[in-house]
């Protein structure tokens, strides 16, 4: 486990290598705050969670999963984000 701290949001790695042939979803991310449940179905969680063949590529799918879900104007970069901060548009 790796620990990183990205524009504010603390964020852990974890190599995960599951025992499939395919290397796609390697690593996994997560934020300081993850959370998980158990049901009688398994394990379930409304936290996002970043995959990829890479560390970066599972930070950077976390982040983009962030910011898709961003109403609060937390996440830089996302369209709340930017409404909040008057920048508005592509390049603004």
């Amino acid at each position: 486990m790796a620990q990183h701290l990205i524009n504010g949001i603390k964020i852990h790695t974890y190599f995960d290598y599951p025992p499939i042939p395919v290397r796609n979803m390697d690593w996994s991310a997560v934020t300081d705050d993850y959370d998980c449940d158990c049901d009688q179905d398994g394990f379930f969680s409304t936290c996002h969670v970043g995959r990829g063949a890479t560390e970066l590529a599972a930070i950077k799918d976390l982040i983009d999963q962030l910011r898709d879900a961003d109403i609060f104007g937390e996440v830089e970069g996302s369209d709340a984000w930017n409404e909040a901060h008057g920048q508005f548009g592509v390049g603004a």
